[in-house]
This record gives structure tokens, C-alpha cells and sequence, in this order.
């Protein structure tokens, strides 16, 4: 695979998503990804968006009952 940027080479590794929203923090360490090894780009693969977005719907349905207790 090639990077989107600059055409490096993406090879196997891991990043860590962090998110900051409504109030909350969100930090997933040691997510697959393809990282370039030219420029440090990162791709997420389908599946693993898929989830983040599961995980952030499921936090954003508790932010008001999150808020209402601080």
C-alpha cells in the first residue's frame, strides 16, 4: 500500500485516536493502523472507524446524564 501523501510505504503498526468532546476525553492506545514509514501518516482500516464511531455514539447517548451530575 501506498501513503495518500507523500507514496510511502504503510506498513502494520499501531497509533493511538484521541477524541476531546462534550465534556469528555477519549483515548484508544495501540489501534491497529498502517503508519507511512516516510512521513508517519496514518490509515485506519474500515472495520476500526466502524468502531470508534460505535464507541463515540454510545458515549455521546450519555454526555446529558454525564453533565447533569457534575
Amino acid at each position: 500500500m501506498e501513503c495518500l501523501y507523500c507514496q510511502g510505504k504503510l506498513k502494520k503498526g499501531t497509533t493511538t485516536y484521541t477524541l476531546n468532546r462534550h465534556g469528555y476525553h477519549l483515548v484508544i492506545d495501540e489501534l491497529a493502523a498502517y503508519v507511512c514509514s516516510q512521513c508517519g501518516e496514518v490509515l485506519l482500516d474500515e472495520s476500526a472507524l466502524e468502531n470508534i464511531q460505535k464507541i463515540i455514539l454510545e458515549l455521546d447517548s450519555h454526555v446529558p446524564a454525564l453533565q447533569k451530575a457534575a
